[in-house]
């Protein structure tokens, strides 16, 4: 929080909406620690992270930009998607519940 709050945000609101969303991608947890915070100028953390916690993230960035993108061409229809996957309809629900993505961000409105 005080990364965030130092930090001088010279372009606008939305380079911090962005660096939140990376943050959320990365943090592969339920809360954003700061190590998971990327902001220009800002020196990386003198502790590497795990083995584990490096897998952890790109799984979980992984996971979360395919979903997205099955949900963009099926224009967010949940078992279109699901069965573009191979996975059951239950199961990718699950994925979007666990990486907190709001599908109604990918449906289309009707002509």
């Amino acid at each position: 929080m005080e990364a965030l709050i130092s930090y001088n945000w010279p372009d606008n609101v939305r380079e911090l909406e962005h660096a939140i969303e990376r943050a959320v991608m990365l943090c592969g947890a339920e809360v954003i620690g700061g190590g998971d915070l990327s902001l220009p100028g800002r020196a990386a953390s003198d502790v590497p992270e795990s083995f584990r916690q490096a897998k952890a993230r790109a799984v979980a960035q992984f996971e979360r930009s395919y979903v997205e993108r099955l949900l963009v061409s099926h224009a967010g229809n949940i078992s279109s998607a699901a069965r573009a996957a191979c996975k059951n309809r239950r199961a990718f629900w699950q994925l979007i519940r666990e990486h907190h993505i709001d599908v109604r961000r990918f449906k289309f409105p009707a002509p």
